[in-house]
């Protein structure tokens, strides 16, 4: 049995930073001077040390565990479920991937990275929580421009002599780098281990980060840090590795031109700006490397502000909600303020009209202890400073602290599977489970073998960058907005700690929705979070509401490429009983509309019909939608929904596959009809004893969901196919669009074999087009099948009726092989 000897903090990879989420060990003061000092700093202060070079890999990339083995059952081979190969390059040093066969062979993973084709010439690698004996001591990467599945070309193969260290601590980077010479760019990289500590008392390999990195040719790690406020107007950055001079633009547009070229051909790492720049106005700066040959490297390009007379950057933030009782106040001052008069109270007026009533006198250091607070009270405070003798009147701003009230709507269910009619649905005060041994969450919920849902209205005080996680034993995932930010149906080891991606969340209302499954033993799940200034807590009573909000289904929030004849669908609140739609091109009239708005109110709709159909949109172009809930016998109604967003395709649509959910009718294979035999059909998968849905969202090549699709050839007439049937009729002769693209991944354990496509008219007449490449159905990797509708000879494009997709041939006589494919994102577009 494993130890995780603490929970999982999250590291800064080389120069990505994500400070507050240490468990709150830090003091506010001491969070907000780690929060502004330089990126080349927090890399060093959180313990590894930045060579020249920058990692490629990044949470989402296509990785793959070699041998691919799948989730172990007998820890024997394959990883367990919380340990999956996903987790070596999840930027989370807490997490790991372990592979039970890492002992006796070889293991390690496979990498697409999202950058694209890269040369990568190092190798970072991060210890992971327990028994050292399962570290790896050699390496070998390899690359390959074919596939995921290769063939692999070896790049570089050597020891990790950190690890060999006789304490070699848990949860550490190398700092002995791992760099070697390589010149070729590849799409796809193998990292192999083929030898751990100590084998003979190991059981498994195991790794906690992994980083592939490239030379950095572009100017990095630039002081002051981006978003930085400054006070001194020194750019310093570090040079680009083939970089001799350095061209410099500095402007107050992000849209630098050359009327923004400070300084050119710069030897000097380096640029002080001996203008006057302006207090409180933001700059930006860019600079572009040039090498001996002339050419130049274009670089990114980085803000700052200089700091203004006024004081700024408010702890708390303006505008936060739900703060304990104990909170303290603190700010930046004010460029040369050397006095700081300080109002405060919960009267917004008399610390506008800075009352003596609300005055705490001159403050020497910029912080205030305002004692005592009284819970759900909203707090009212300003800075005045002052700097050579004139005084800088602040901003008011505010916060409200923590008060009764709020909780989720929890429904409990009998069984791993958290669907049909729940057995048990109450109001909890929170997403906080902890269960000891087969003790039931409630009547009348069995102490082991139960699921749950979790729904609220997530209300977001400040506009900000958060990181969620789930402390979870056993199976769990989470959406936001309708967007899967975490997965892990799986069956765990150990008791783990599972995070998303930092999020941008707007001010508002958003929609949070976490399942859970307890298979046996102690049950435990807990939503927590944390923001660059906030340290990670549980997420407390006031930020979660019962839902009586709409919740967005499709498209999700700022979805793109979305069918012009698109339908919307959302969720019902848990107190509505009627919906008033809002629709249009006009964010902020979608926004200030009212039943009495017309062209943007489009009705009130019954309880029952939670979908919208605009009709037919324009092509490549952005809609806003809301949906307000309405209960007029509740006091409360109605509840304004969030303005969502949406922007159609400049392609015509056929099936991007996100529209489909597991209700009755609008199944994925309702649309998509399984074809002769069952040879093509519809699948699900059991994972912790719990139903998978139909729409694959695993193996997706954009958005959520993909059609999954098993094919059995062994039997006449040894081909499978499905169709979708268009009505009305599809026309495929608009807009000067003139292919037919069609995404495909297979599976390298299937047996190459064709896929084609039939279109079909309303005259019944039909044209067959086939891959040459009989290997797309073994690729791991998604392939775009691009097929110029001139192919399609003697079928009437102007009225597709029906559309095939197969695996096999029409013609065959003989049997052939099985396996299963995905197909995602079909659509008509012009090259």
């Amino acid at each position: 049995m494993e130890n995780l000897t603490k929970p999982t903090d999250n590291v800064t990879r080389f120069t990505r930073v994500w400070i507050g989420t240490n468990g709150g060990k830090e003091n506010m003061m001491s969070k907000r001077l780690t929060y502004l000092t330089s990126v080349v700093v927090v890399a060093l202060v959180l313990g590894g040390v930045a060579w020249a070079a920058h990692d490629v890999t990044a949470p989402g990339d296509i990785i793959q565990g070699v041998p691919n083995d799948g989730i172990s059952t007998a820890n024997t081979n394959g990883w367990p479920g919380n340990e999956a190969p996903n987790q070596a390059i999840d930027n989370q040093t807490g997490t790991k991937f372990l592979h039970f066969k890492g002992e006796v062979e070889p293991t390690g993973i496979r990498v697409t990275p999202k950058a694209g084709p890269t040369v990568v010439t190092g190798i970072r690698l991060c210890s992971a929580n327990d028994a050292t004996e399962r570290s790896p001591v050699q390496y070998e990467l390899s690359g390959s421009n074919d596939s995921i599945d290769g063939p692999y070309t070896l790049i570089a193969k050597g020891d990790i002599v950190d690890f060999t260290a006789a304490a070699w601590p848990f949860f550490t980077w190398n700092t002995t780098p791992i760099q070697f010479t390589n010149t070729v760019s590849y799409k796809h990289y193998q990292l192999m281990f083929p030898k751990v500590r100590d084998p003979a008392s190991a059981n498994s390999m195991q790794i906690a980060e992994i980083e592939l990195t490239a030379p950095d040719l572009k100017a990095y790690a630039p002081n002051p840090a981006k978003g930085a406020v400054i006070t001194m107007p020194l750019f310093q950055w570090t040079k680009g590795d083939t970089a001799m001079f350095h061209n410099v633009y500095l402007g107050t547009s992000a849209n630098l031109t050359d009327a923004d070229l400070r300084q050119k051909n710069s030897p000097l790492a380096m640029y002080y700006h001996v203008l006057p720049m302006d207090p409180g106005v933001t700059y930006y700066w860019r600079v572009d490397e040039v090498e001996p040959s002339g050419n130049v490297i274009k670089g990114d390009v980085w803000s700052v502000m200089m700091a203004p007379k006024k004081a700024y950057n408010p702890l708390p933030l303006d505008g936060n909600k739900w703060l304990p009782l104990n909170q303290q106040l603190s700010w930046i001052p004010g460029a040369g303020a050397i006095q700081h008069d300080l109002y405060f109270g919960t009267d917004k007026a008399a610390v506008e009209s800075r009352s003596a009533s609300v005055s705490k006198g001159t403050m020497i250091a910029p912080t205030y202890d305002p004692k005592a607070l009284q819970a759900n009270t909203t707090y009212y405070w300003a800075v005045d400073e002052t700097a050579a003798g004139v005084k800088y009147a602040g901003s008011v701003w505010s916060f409200t602290t923590v008060g009764a009230g709020g909780g989720v709507r929890g429904e409990y269910f009998v069984g791993t599977n958290p669907a049909g009619i729940p057995a048990l649905t109450r109001i909890d005060k929170g997403i906080d489970v902890s269960l000891t041994g087969t003790t039931s969450p409630g009547a009348p919920i069995p102490g082991d073998g139960w699921s749950a849902r979790w729904t609220a209205d997530l209300e977001i005080a400040v506009t900000d960058t958060y990181m969620f996680s789930l402390w979870c034993q056993d199976g769990t995932r989470m959406w936001i907005d309708g967007q899967l930010v975490i997965d892990k149906w799986v069956v765990p080891t150990v008791t783990s700690e599972y995070f998303t991606l930092p999020l941008d969340l707007e001010k508002g209302i958003h929609a949070l929705r976490v399942e859970y499954f307890d298979s046996g033993g102690d049950a435990i799940e807990q939503l927590r979070w944390s923001t660059a200034t906030m340290a990670k807590v549980t997420v407390p009573v006031g930020p979660l509401q019962p839902p009586a909000h709409a919740q967005s289904v499709y498209p999700l929030n700022k979805a793109v490429d979305v069918e012009q004849d698109v339908t919307l669908m959302w969720s019902a609140g848990y107190k509505a009983k009627q919906h008033d739609v809002y629709f249009g091109a006009d964010k902020t009239a979608v926004a200030n509309a009212t039943p009495k708005t017309a062209g943007v109110y489009v009705g009130r709709q019954a309880l029952n019909k939670v979908t919208y159909d605009p009709g037919t949109l324009d092509w490549n172009k952005t809609y806003y939608w809301r949906i307000d809930e309405v209960n007029d016998a509740d006091a409360a109604s109605p509840w304004a929904g969030m303005v969502w967003s949406f922007t159609t395709a400049n392609f015509l649509v056929i099936d991007n596959m996100e529209g489909y959910t597991d209700d009755p009718g609008n199944e994925i294979f309702s649309t998509w009809i399984d074809g002769f035999a069952d040879n093509f059909k519809s699948s699900t998968s059991t994972v912790g004893n719990a139903t998978a849905p139909f729409a694959e969202q695993t193996n997706v090549r954009g958005g959520k969901q993909s059609l999954p699709m098993t094919y059995d050839n062994t039997k006449a007439p040894y081909f499978g196919e499905t169709v979708r049937e268009f009505s009305p009729l599809a026309d495929w002769t608009v807009n000067g669009i003139n292919t037919l693209l069609v995404c495909v991944r297979g599976l390298v354990t299937n047996g190459a074999t064709p896929v084609y496509v039939v279109v079909e008219d309303s005259a019944g007449k039909s044209a067959v087009v086939a891959n040459a490449d009989t290997s797309v159905v073994t690729k791991g990797t998604w392939t775009e099948w691009k097929i110029p509708l001139s192919q399609f000879t003697g079928v009437n494009l102007a009225k597709v009726k029906k559309l095939y997709l197969g695996v096999g041939d029409r013609k065959a006589t003989k049997a052939a092989g099985t396996g299963k494919v995905y197909v995602d994102d079909i659509g008509v577009i012009k090259q």
